[in-house]
């Protein structure tokens, strides 16, 4: 029997929290060869198209007091649209079918849609790192989770900004169909097999990359990234953008407000902490793919960026 999988939406919408999760599923039933779900937009505006904030607009297929079917997976599409107030039937039409349904969802700001019905208190949800706040405000009896890309928590799913809603929709198939679908999901759509739930949403590095308003350094961070266990000293970086380790490290403190032997202990910290939730990774390994001396100069630099040790914070986020 075919899933059916409800794409829920209050324009306007974000265009890839809808596109994004559908392409996924869409590929489930390509590479299942089974048709395993039956995909369907469901509005929460009668008649007429769903116009997004990027000003495109797609066709609705439902809407959501004509859709009568069984629903399998209720996923909640974020946008400006899903943080209005909405009526009282809908909240109540959402209430109703997820009683009937196997598990719901949110991707982004979805969450505050699905907040409003009151069946997310006292749970863990996450949502875009720009409302997290926001969405503790309005909902204080949720317990916000600011870092990780997707939670679970029970039935109920809900995913970070934007692309999130992709590992989100990836982690469903992986329940559904196994590994070795959703891997070839990843492949054809070019992704991550699985980014882990607890990964940071907004890292250092993202911040960063970027952040610096000299040009000269602009291209810095990435490639830094691809050479953690190289010499990163002064002199190094220096010779990289073609200037005096003087003149770097002038520059280079200017423009990301931190001095460059700070900044690469931070990058080989926040790197550490990705490797960490990876299932086979051991201390030893991720020392010396971040670049540190030993396990001992790791778990020092840990300590002092993120306040443990990275044996207590792989308990906590690894596999």
């Amino acid at each position: 029997m075919r899933r059916n999988i409800v794409f829920l939406v209050a324009p306007p919408f974000e265009l890839l929290d809808l596109t994004g999760p559908y392409s996924v599923f869409a590929e489930a039933n390509a590479l299942s060869g089974r048709s395993e779900y039956a995909l369907h937009v469901v509005s929460t505006k009668s008649g007429g198209a769903l116009t997004s904030s990027a000003g495109l607009s797609v066709a609705s297929q439902h809407y959501y007091q004509d859709f009568s079917k069984p629903i399998d997976t209720l996923l909640v599409i974020g946008g400006r649209g899903a943080m209005r107030s909405h009526d009282k039937n809908l909240l109540s039409w959402i209430r109703a079918r997820h009683v009937r349904s196997r598990r719901t969802g949110s991707v982004c700001t979805g969450a505050f849609l699905l907040a409003a019905t009151g069946l997310l208190q006292g749970r863990k949800v996450t949502t875009h790192w720009q409302n997290c706040d926001q969405l503790s405000r309005e909902y204080p009896g949720i317990d916000v989770q600011r870092d990780p890309i997707f939670v679970r928590d029970g039935p109920f799913y809900s995913s970070a900004g934007i692309t999130a809603g992709i590992d989100l929709s990836l982690a469903l198939v992986e329940e559904d169909l196994g590994t070795q679908i959703a891997s070839g999901i990843a492949r054809v759509l070019v992704l991550y097999l699985r980014r882990p739930g607890g990964q940071a949403q907004f890292s250092d590095l993202i911040r960063e990359e970027g952040g610096g308003t000299d040009e000269g350094l602009r291209d810095l961070p990435a490639w830094v990234r691809g050479r953690m266990t190289r010499d990163l000293s002064v002199p190094a970086l220096a010779r990289q953008v073609s200037m005096s380790p003087r003149t770097f490290a002038r520059r280079f403190t200017a423009a990301f407000h931190q001095t460059p032997a700070s900044w690469i202990r931070k990058t080989r910290a926040e790197l550490a902490k990705t490797l960490l939730q990876e299932p086979h990774s051991t201390l030893r390994m991720v020392a010396q793919r971040c670049g540190f001396r030993n396990v001992a100069a790791l778990r020092d630099e840990f300590i002092l960026q993120y306040g443990t040790t990275p044996k207590e914070y792989k308990l906590r986020h690894g596999p």
